[in-house]
């Protein structure tokens, strides 16, 4: 029997965007939104496969936490936005929803860095 790789389990698309809005309880058209992009904006997520349709486990935890900065903590999508590509890009956070600790003061987000 062949052991499956938890990263190869994390990272293949298993959930269509109907089901994971269903399970995250948001409208279908926010996380198509968030995952595929809309209107000249990037997406949010990066998603898994090549399957655009279809979100990984690691995606629907990525859709997961930003639903909790959009709803519970109330920062705007643009603010999410640039936090998210600085972390990526100055602090070579690949996965920066599942992979880095953000705080908020309501209207931006940070990352504590250095202590």
């Amino acid at each position: 029997m062949t052991r499956i790789s938890l990263d190869i389990v994390r990272t293949t698309p298993a959930y269509s965007l109907a089901e994971a809005a269903h399970y995250l309880n948001l409208p279908l058209t926010t996380l198509r939104a968030w995952c595929l992009g809309q209107r000249g904006f990037r997406a949010v997520i990066r998603m898994d496969g090549k399957n655009p349709w279809a979100l990984s486990f690691l995606n629907l935890v990525e859709a997961h936490v930003l639903a909790a900065i959009r709803r519970e903590h109330k920062v705007p999508l643009p603010a999410v936005r640039k936090a998210l590509r600085y972390v990526q890009d100055h602090l070579e956070v690949e996965r920066p929803l599942v992979q880095a600790e953000f705080e908020t003061d309501g209207l931006s987000l940070f990352v504590e860095r250095l202590g």
